[in-house]
């Protein structure tokens, strides 16, 4: 068959400026050296995606890169982040790091701001 790419999957990726603006503006916030983690809850069954970086990061072959690995973290640990919500990934300013640190941090921080809320959402697991 070949290799899935994280675009192949449907329904994983948030999309449009009005999704973006409503959890940056009511999300949950979560944050380290490396993201600023915002989520909120989106009554579906599966969580989404969505990452902003800045030209603030780096020339744009790393900014891909940056976000790419973000994806890859993402999809890779489905099983390890809270279902049911929608995610927005800030990528801080002097990112670099190995891509395990990142998907640790992405997972740490999501579950850290879905903590911070009344519930604590069931993991998505995909059949």
């Amino acid at each position: 068959m070949g290799k899935v790419r994280p675009s192949d999957v449907p329904g994983l990726w948030l999309k449009g400026d009005r999704a973006f603006r409503r959890i940056l503006g009511n999300g949950r916030r979560a944050s380290d050296a490396r993201l600023t983690v915002l989520i909120e809850d989106n009554g579906s069954s599966r969580s989404r995606l969505g990452i902003r970086v800045g030209r603030q990061v780096g020339k744009a072959v790393f900014r891909t890169r940056v976000r790419r690995r973000l994806r890859e973290a993402f999809r890779r640990n489905l099983d390890r982040i809270p279902a049911g919500i929608d995610i927005v990934c800030i990528v801080r300013p002097g990112w670099n790091c190995a891509y395990a640190d990142l998907a640790a941090s992405l997972i740490s921080l999501t579950v850290k701001a879905a903590r911070r809320s009344r519930r604590m959402p069931r993991p998505y697991r995909p059949r």
